[in-house]
């Protein structure tokens, strides 16, 4: 039952965070350089997240902590982050996107995504940073241990909303 709990507990907040009810798709706008090039606009709910006209699953690993938002801001290179989860997904290296370019490269699928919520003064600034991972094992999201991990962090991107 605990297990249960805290799964729906993750959820409800995952769905909070995207502005979206559970399964609802939220539309988000490619905003930087990486997001243009690589995934043009998404879409994305508590559950999935489509990118290039596929959808992949999200798996909720966690709900990032208050004391740990700011280091999950670095990483996904926002300054004012209020909200973030992880998760576990599985997009592979041979996924079309953007003008054929990949998450993490020719051989390399992506398997995490922290999603990072930006507010910013405004009530109209929206944006949402995204973080893609690639390996096995869950990867530490520490900053400092992440700009030294060679082929961990995939990339960034961000999107308006």
């Amino acid at each position: 039952m605990r297990h249960i709990t805290k799964y729906l507990l993750g959820s409800m907040l995952a769905v909070f965070a995207t502005g979206a009810h559970a399964g609802e798709l939220m539309p988000y706008t490619a905003y930087s350089n990486t997001a243009i090039s690589i995934t043009g606009d998404i879409q994305m709910s508590a559950e999935s997240i489509v990118i290039a006209g596929t959808t992949y699953p999200l798996t909720l690993v966690r709900t990032i902590d208050a004391q740990q938002l700011t280091e999950a801001g670095k990483i996904a290179g926002t300054q004012n982050p209020v909200s973030a989860h992880f998760y576990k997904l599985a997009i592979p290296h041979a996924a079309k996107l953007v003008n054929d370019n990949k998450i993490c490269g020719d051989d390399v699928d992506a398997s995490w995504l922290l999603a990072v919520d930006n507010k910013g003064a405004n009530s109209y600034d929206h944006t949402l940073a995204l973080a893609f991972f690639a390996g096995a094992a869950e990867p530490d999201l520490n900053y400092d241990v992440i700009s030294k991990s060679a082929g961990v962090l995939c990339g960034t991107f961000n999107y308006g909303k």
